[in-house]
């Protein structure tokens, strides 16, 4: 069975801290999609903001973003 476009979406934010575009390049889900799923999940509560840097793609200024409480807990040095 193919995985959805929202569960691959969860499994690489899940796997580590990346940005929007990254995760679009990587798993060829069109980046808008990815911008519905980060703003279903802000709503929710159930991603987190790591930090602000530049993205190694698009060389600007971007979100990188994680789904996994432990990890942004030890990017922020609370554990």
């Amino acid at each position: 069975m193919k995985a959805t476009q929202e569960q691959q979406f969860k499994k690489w934010f899940n796997c580590g801290i990346f940005t929007m575009k990254q995760v679009a390049v990587k798993t060829d889900i069109d980046r808008a999609n990815v911008c519905r799923f980060i703003g279903k999940m802000k709503r929710s509560k159930s991603v987190y903001l790591v930090r602000k840097g530049i993205c190694p793609i698009t060389k600007d200024i971007a979100g990188f973003y994680t789904t996994n409480y432990d990890l942004y807990l030890i990017h922020k040095g609370l554990k």
